[in-house]
């Protein structure tokens, strides 16, 4: 799959995920399901890869493939979102910046 159809894979993600939240809070309800965690990772890591490869930030993710979460999908689609481009906004500029997610 080319970067452009996984960016628009993403965004059309992204689109109807933040449309359930707008429907979700104008009923005061926020909707959780078991995510599986490693698939939201690898998910921001393909769609900031770019990014990341530019700015040679590495991203080690050890999470078990079978981890899931009780949690709203669009919330931690955004979470993991700002951790990631966190991690190339705030990297030292001079040094390889590595990251690792992991649980043990």
């Amino acid at each position: 799959m080319n970067v452009l159809d996984v960016l628009s894979d993403s965004l059309s993600k992204t689109i109807l995920n933040l449309n359930k939240i707008v429907s979700v809070e104008s009923q005061n309800k926020i909707t959780t399901e078991h995510i599986l965690l490693n698939k939201y990772i690898e998910s921001g890591i393909c769609l900031l890869d770019m990014d990341l490869t530019e700015h040679q930030v590495i991203i080690n993710n050890q999470l078990n493939n079978h981890l899931s979460i009780l949690f709203n999908p669009a919330y931690l689609e955004s979470i993991i979102q700002n951790l990631l481009s966190n991690a190339i906004k705030y990297r030292h500029p001079r040094e390889e910046s590595s990251n690792k997610y992991k649980l043990k």
